[in-house]
C-alpha cells in the first residue's frame, strides 16, 4: 500500500494530468466551438468522447453502485474536476481584516458506461 509520499506524489501528478487535459479542450472548443461549456463538459466531449461512436457518461464509483452497477476490477477512473470548496484565505484576511475566500478544485474520479457492468 502507497505511504503518504507517495500518494501525494500520484495526487500531484494527476492534478498536473488534468491540467492538461483542460487545457487541449479548451484548445479544442476555440478551433470546433460547441457553445458555452464548463471545463467538465469540455472534457468529456473534446478529450474523453473525442472520436468514438459510443456516448460516454460519467458517474462515481457510489452512483454506480446505487444505480446496480459495479466497476470492473481494473478499471482506471476518468480525472474530472471537483465543485469548488471555498477555502478561507488567511494572508488576506490579515492585511485587509476582511474575509477572503478562494476556491479549492479538487479532483474528482469518474467512470464512464462502459467500465460498468450490471450487478
Amino acid at each position: 500500500m502507497a505511504n503518504i509520499k507517495e500518494k501525494n506524489q500520484i495526487s500531484k501528478e494527476n492534478r498536473e494530468k488534468l491540467k492538461k487535459f483542460s487545457l487541449l479542450a479548451k484548445e479544442r472548443e476555440e478551433i470546433n466551438p460547441t457553445g458555452k461549456m464548463k471545463v467538465n463538459e469540455l472534457l468529456a466531449h473534446h478529450v474523453y468522447n473525442h472520436n468514438r461512436n459510443n456516448k460516454l457518461f460519467f458517474k462515481s464509483f457510489l452512483d454506480w453502485q446505487f444505480s446496480g452497477y459495479k466497476v470492473r476490477k481494473g478499471e482506471k477512473a476518468y480525472l474530472f474536476w471537483s465543485k469548488p470548496n471555498p477555502r478561507k484565505n488567511k494572508d488576506v484576511e490579515e492585511e485587509t481584516n476582511e474575509d477572503s475566500e478562494d476556491k479549492q478544485f479538487y479532483i474528482a474520479y469518474l467512470f464512464s458506461n462502459e467500465q460498468v457492468e450490471k450487478i
